[in-house]
């Protein structure tokens, strides 16, 4: 399926009247969840970029050596944490493939059903470190010592 064709279908299953916007890589907010979409064409696939927000500046190394932890250890190799040098933003970035979108019955419904809950369990891992009184660096997989997890 072409990139256009993809955003196309999305903007009519969310209501979306403008797909160009869309498709140029225009921000949107659904369920006040901030993201875009990006295609690679070199890779022939769709990166779907999450916004996080920023990061509580009392937490910022133990957070970014988590992420840095995650883009490691991540099994997945589609995913990947990010900080925006411009905004400071926390992004999680998905490479989407022809197949995982078929697999999820179109773009829509994998925006559907990942986009909230992974901003759900970030701000969840996020409590979890602020409110922690240990702050040591020693997370596992996906989790951390304060036992947050995150995507």
């Amino acid at each position: 399926m072409e990139y256009e064709d993809i955003v196309n279908e999305f903007c009519e299953q969310a209501g979306i009247s403008d797909p160009t916007s869309i498709a140029e890589g225009e921000f949107l907010e659904i369920d006040d969840v901030t993201f875009k979409f990006e295609y690679i064409a070199e890779m022939g696939c769709l990166q779907l970029h999450i916004e996080l927000g920023e990061l509580p500046g009392e937490v910022d190394d133990i957070v970014q050596a988590a992420m840095l932890q995650f883009n490691y250890r991540n099994d997945l190799r589609n995913a990947f944490y990010c900080i925006d040098p411009d905004s400071d933003s926390v992004f999680i970035s998905y490479y989407l493939t022809d197949d995982m979108l078929k697999r999820a019955n179109g773009l829509f419904f994998f925006v559907q059903s990942e986009v909230n809950r992974i901003a759900s369990e970030w701000r969840k891992f996020l409590e979890s470190i602020v409110d922690a009184e240990d702050h040591s660096t020693g997370f596992g997989h996906g989790e951390s010592t304060a036992g947050g997890k995150f995507v």
